[in-house]
């Protein structure tokens, strides 16, 4: 099963009916924490090499930022934030989150070793935030086309589709920070 099942799942029926159509109902009860890492890397189980790190973090920050928006903690907590972020913002606004984190991990782990070090050698933070933000600025601009255009519905955003919007993205965001250098 993909991402937008398991948000399919969780909007129609909670966190508890997403892990069981993962086969995952043994997590039930469990920090939110460990579930959520052990459903990124179930859901990204069928990536290989760099691809599969990116989208694992990916999926794995995705679920922690929406669970962010109203709480964390206890699994009962992430059952709730999910939940409610679904009844908010529906699979639309999952996607848009799934996909700007997706961008953003790929972007920053390109160049993430080109990025500026402060003199005690941790990564620029300021940096990050500013990339981050660009990233989501260009899925947002990205969806908004394909919204405007009534295709949001047609693509697979959790399918070949979906990631080749993702990486035309990613490839742009390189591209114009290579020119940089």
């Amino acid at each position: 099963q993909s991402l937008g099942g398991f948000g399919a799942q969780v909007a129609s029926g909670g966190l508890d009916a997403a892990l069981g159509s993962l086969g995952l109902q043994d997590l039930r009860g469990r920090p939110a924490a460990e579930v959520v890492a052990r459903v990124a890397e179930h859901l990204s189980h069928g990536a290989t090499g760099r691809q599969a790190e990116v989208l694992e973090t990916a999926l794995r920050d995705t679920i922690f930022d929406i669970a962010a928006i109203e709480g964390t903690g206890s699994y009962e907590d992430l059952d709730t934030a999910l939940q409610s972020f679904m009844d908010r913002e529906g699979l639309e606004g999952f996607i848009e989150v799934f996909l700007s984190q997706y961008v953003f991990t790929a972007v920053w782990s390109y160049f993430e070793s080109h990025a500026n070090k402060k003199s005690d050698g941790t990564t620029d933070e300021a940096l990050a935030s500013a990339v981050e933000s660009a990233c989501h600025s260009l899925v947002f601009q990205e969806l908004k086309g394909v919204r405007d255009s009534q295709q949001f519905g047609s693509v697979d955003w959790f399918g070949s589709a979906g990631q080749r919007f993702a990486d035309r993205i990613v490839n742009q965001l390189q591209s114009s920070v290579s020119g940089l250098q």
